[in-house]
């Protein structure tokens, strides 16, 4: 079977349609690039719960994964080891969102889509163009979605698939 890191990005979506992001600083990895609060799946927890996870430690703020949502989600290769990565978007937080981890993290806030940081993580970067803030939801195919839904693994709620049972 393979093995695989699974890295989970969370878009923080304020009501001015605006994304939080954080600078990395002294991580050793595109370190003065702009990204969301993101880290890796520890072993025996879902993804959803790791972004919540990640998201208060980073940030401070608690997230009900009930409000999560999967919108986008890539792989590639580092140093020959597979990468899955899951990208979330909410809208709803209770807390303020700081730089909790000053070691890593010199400077954050809320980012409008048109006015961005111009060093910004390749992921981050991508999910940006897909996360759909500034513009009309997109049509839903929920025939499509329920057909998806009787699959193993698979559930829709409120149109979104989620896969968490596969993990």
């Amino acid at each position: 079977r393979m093995k695989a890191t699974i890295p989970v990005f969370v878009y923080l979506i304020d009501d001015q349609e605006r994304v939080y992001l954080q600078r990395r600083f002294r991580t050793g990895y595109l370190d003065g690039s702009y990204e969301t609060p993101a880290g890796k799946v520890d072993e025996d927890e879902f993804p959803s719960d790791a972004a919540c996870r990640e998201v208060l430690e980073e940030t401070g703020v608690i997230i009900d994964p009930k409000t999560l949502e999967l919108f986008h989600t890539y792989t590639n290769l580092s140093n020959n080891n597979p990468w899955v990565g899951l990208m979330y978007r909410t809208r709803s937080w209770e807390g303020t969102p700081i730089a909790k981890e000053p070691e890593k993290c010199d400077d954050s806030g809320f980012y409008s889509i048109n006015n961005l940081p111009k060093q910004i993580t390749l992921q981050v970067r991508d999910g940006l163009a897909r996360v759909g803030v500034g513009v009309a939801a997109p049509e839903v195919d929920h025939h499509a979605a329920h057909r998806l839904a009787r699959a193993p693994g698979f559930a829709v709620v409120a149109g979104i698939v989620h896969v968490d049972a596969l993990f």
